[in-house]
C-alpha cells in the first residue's frame, strides 16, 4: 500500500490529469492521517486541503495542470463552465480562509510564550537535540544565536511576517 500511496502522490505532483487525480490524493492524505501513529497538525491540514480542492481539480479541464487553460479546451456548455469557476473560486477561497487562520493561530499562539515574547526562542530552538542545528550547521548557528540583538530578531521575525501572510492569504 506504501508503493501505492507514492505512486498517486507522485502522479499527482506531476500534474497530469487533476480531474481524475484528485480523489485519489484526498484518500491518500486522509488515509495518511487517520491512520498515522502520531498524527499531527500539518497532516490534519492536508487532508481538509486536499479535500477542499477536489471541486477545483473536477472543474479542471486541463490534461497537465502545468498547461494553460483555454476557451475550447472544455467540451461544457459555457453556463456550466462558469458556475464550475464559481465554484473554484468559492473552494479556493475556503483554502486561503483556512491557511490564513492557521497563520493567525499561530502567531497569536507563539505570543504566550515566555521565550517568543522576550526574543530567545531561536536560541532554544537552533540547540533543540530533535529540532535544531546538528553537525557542521551548530557552529554557524552558535555565531549567529551567540549575540542578543540577532537571536531577538530572528525571533521576531517570523511573527509579524505571519500576521502578514495571514491577512494577505485572507483576503485575496
Amino acid at each position: 500500500m506504501r508503493w501505492a500511496c507514492v505512486a498517486v502522490l507522485l502522479v499527482t505532483a506531476s500534474g497530469w490529469r487533476p480531474r481524475l487525480t484528485c480523489i485519489p490524493h484526498w484518500y491518500v492524505a486522509a488515509s495518511f492521517y487517520t491512520s498515522s501513529s502520531i498524527p499531527d497538525g500539518g497532516d490534519q491540514v492536508a487532508s481538509v486541503l486536499t479535500l477542499l480542492l477536489i471541486p477545483v481539480a473536477l472543474g479542471d479541464p486541463r490534461r497537465w495542470h502545468w498547461q494553460r487553460l483555454s476557451p475550447s479546451a472544455d467540451e461544457t456548455s459555457s453556463e456550466l463552465r462558469r458556475w464550475t469557476t464559481v465554484g473554484a473560486a468559492c473552494f479556493t477561497f475556503a483554502v486561503q480562509l483556512q491557511v490564513a487562520g492557521i497563520y493567525f493561530q499561530s502567531s497569536i499562539a507563539k505570543l504566550s510564550h515566555q521565550e517568543w515574547a522576550d526574543g530567545t526562542a531561536m536560541y532554544y530552538w537552533a540547540f533543540d537535540p530533535s529540532f535544531g542545528a546538528s553537525g557542521w550547521l551548530s557552529p554557524v548557528f552558535r555565531v549567529i544565536t551567540g549575540w542578543g540583538p540577532t537571536v531577538t530578531f530572528l525571533t521576531w521575525v517570523p511573527i509579524p511576517s505571519v500576521l502578514t501572510a495571514s491577512v494577505w492569504n485572507g483576503s485575496r
